[in-house]
């Protein structure tokens, strides 16, 4: 994972755990108090322990606005992030009223970080809406 210093730290295997990583709809859900996991995973070599990596994405309905999610957050925990005075992150274009829609949010992050698929099944016109 991806420390808050810059650097890569590795999360090893611990006996009866699991790790959790939050996507960028929930950090600016809770305007940074939960931050989005940035992570990479890396195949373990032979001599290592055994370790199971398990995708599960779980998602909100894509009709879903981010205003209408960040109204369950209490206002104490998204106010967390403020008051400690840290910058703010990349997720804050799903703030932006533009991008209200949680799906139209997804499918800007994903064309942004994926500028040819978009091109190849969106096309120019479309990219350049959702990545100015």
């Amino acid at each position: 994972m991806l420390g808050s210093n810059g650097e890569w730290f590795q999360a090893p295997p611990i006996p009866g755990t699991f790790v959790v990583n939050f996507g960028n709809a929930f950090e600016a859900a809770t305007e940074g108090a939960v931050r989005a996991t940035t992570h990479r995973v890396i195949a373990p070599g032979p001599d290592s322990n055994v370790r199971y990596s398990i995708p599960f994405f779980m998602g909100l309905p894509l009709d879903t606005t981010v205003s209408e999610i960040r109204s369950y957050i209490p206002e104490p925990v998204r106010r967390l992030r403020k008051d400690v005075g840290e910058a703010e992150s990349g997720v804050w274009g799903f703030l932006d009223p533009r991008w209200n829609s949680l799906g139209e949010s997804q499918l800007r992050k994903w064309i942004r970080s994926h500028r040819d698929v978009g091109l190849k099944w969106y096309g120019k016109d479309v990219v350049d809406y959702y990545t100015t």
